[in-house]
């Protein structure tokens, strides 16, 4: 990040760093989370801040940005295009709750599985598509009181 933009950049693994993509303005004090599509059509940007549930649609070819708004959910924890480029799957927070939902083009929210712990959690699409591990934090904990020790 440099000077309030997140900026991309096309790197080829045999010739290097390549020309500049679209970039996008940030605030230096949150951090971004953004994916690739598989068909590299398209970038998504969240940024994690409180309450922030907007993920912005960059189209790299046109410069094009699209913001879509998670309803009903914020602090957006992660995002991960699925395979067909077509939807997104984000772990966000419902209340004191996570939950993994996949966001359509058309801004639809669908919810996938919810975490009964407000923590972090993140999915990721296997290759054939058809399976999504879904990576989250549980927590247990143990009280003990001693006496005349």
């Amino acid at each position: 990040m440099m000077a309030g933009n997140l900026i991309f950049t096309e790197f080829d693994p045999l010739k290097g760093k390549g020309k500049r993509l679209p970039q996008m303005a940030t605030q230096p004090q949150d951090l971004y989370f953004w994916d690739l599509a598989p068909d590299g059509s398209q970038i998504a940007v969240a940024d994690s801040s409180k309450n922030s549930n907007e993920v912005t649609f960059i189209k790299i070819l046109t410069d094009e940005t699209r913001k879509i708004t998670i309803k009903g959910y914020d602090n957006i924890d992660s995002l991960r295009f699925s395979n067909d480029s077509q939807s997104i799957f984000s772990g966000v927070m419902k209340g004191n709750d996570a939950w993994i939902v996949r966001l359509g083009r058309d801004g639809g929210t669908f919810p996938i599985t919810r975490i009964p712990f407000p923590a972090p959690v993140w999915a990721q699409i296997s290759p054939d598509g058809r399976h999504l591990a879904v990576l989250n934090f549980d927590v247990e904990a143990n009280a003990w009181i001693l006496e005349d020790f």
